[in-house]
């Protein structure tokens, strides 16, 4: 079985944020992902209300998760 982390995204592939009560937890596997620190983008704070630091993308699918993690955390969790 793949080794997997866990996300909660509240933005996913730069459609609307995803509402606070509908946000949910995702499991993606510890390899073929990318972390990206988008502690300075214009799209870190969201109209929900929270800050997103971290895009993590899976390289697969394309799927882009932005969540409110930084990169540093999520790289320590998955290394």
């Amino acid at each position: 079985m793949a080794n997997l982390f866990s996300v909660i995204p509240y933005l996913i592939n730069q459609q609307k944020p995803v509402p606070l009560a509908s946000t949910q937890v995702y499991y993606l596997p510890t390899t073929g992902v990318t972390l990206q620190d988008i502690t300075n983008s214009p799209t870190r704070s969201l109209s929900t209300g929270v800050n997103v630091y971290c895009l993590v993308t899976e390289i697969v699918t394309g799927t882009k998760y932005y969540v409110s993690n930084t990169a540093a955390s999520l790289a320590s969790t998955i290394a």
